[in-house]
């Protein structure tokens, strides 16, 4: 039986929220310096990233750990700011 959950190599999952992150920063029209100073990377390990993006080495730095959370971290940010915002009833609906 199976948990609906499928297993997803660390490359995978780190490009899978890659895309997520950029695609939500184009919906916010975030520069890709922007994008950069959102994650805290040096500009070195943002060419890395970008590299490993496009099928490269994954980067040492920021550790795989650290990146997800930046990322999950920024695509957070961004997918509130996209979010609409309430009108009338829907302000009280709690």
């Amino acid at each position: 039986m199976s948990s609906g959950l499928e297993r997803r190599s660390p490359d995978a999952l780190a490009r899978g929220e890659w895309r997520l992150f950029e695609q939500l920063g184009t919906e916010v029209f975030m520069t890709s310096d922007d994008r950069r100073r959102v994650l805290s990377l040096t500009d070195s390990e943002w060419a890395a990233w970008h590299g490993f993006q496009r099928g490269g080495v994954m980067p040492g730095r920021p550790s795989l750990p650290d990146m997800l959370i930046k990322l999950a971290t920024a695509a957070y940010g961004m997918a509130v700011l996209l979010e609409p915002e309430p009108v009338g009833e829907e302000l009280f609906a709690w």
